[in-house]
């Protein structure tokens, strides 16, 4: 069960992770296109 669960935490992770990347490389174009 912890591990299950710990596999969820690690993916849940990595989506954010993901997440917050692609947002700050949408705001570096920004920056860098303006």
């Amino acid at each position: 069960m912890v591990f299950k669960k710990d596999v969820e935490s690690i993916e849940y992770i990595r989506k954010r992770l993901f997440e917050v990347e692609r947002k700050l490389e949408d705001f570096i174009k920004r920056m860098y296109y303006n």
